[in-house]
């Protein structure tokens, strides 16, 4: 019942402002890619080698664009 009382505080929050960069003032920024995609082909990890797989082949792919949020519980190996 915990986790249904959590996304409904989550669903109450109030949107974060726009994300924006001044470019010009960034030094750095010409270091970093101009865009580009995040994908991952089958993921398996596990906490120590004596331990099951926490993730087992687990695929995905973030497009350029799109933002991604990790959730899970606490301990849980974000």
């Amino acid at each position: 019942m915990v986790c249904v009382e959590r996304v409904t505080e989550y669903s109450k929050l109030e949107p974060e402002a726009a994300l924006t960069c001044d470019r010009d003032s960034d030094d750095t920024i010409a270091s970093w890619p101009a865009n580009g995609s995040i994908e991952v082909h089958d993921l398996s990890v596990r906490y120590r080698a004596s331990l099951p797989l926490s993730l087992d082949k687990v695929s995905f792919n973030v497009p350029i664009g799109k933002r991604l949020g990790i959730v899970g519980r606490t301990g849980s190996g974000k």
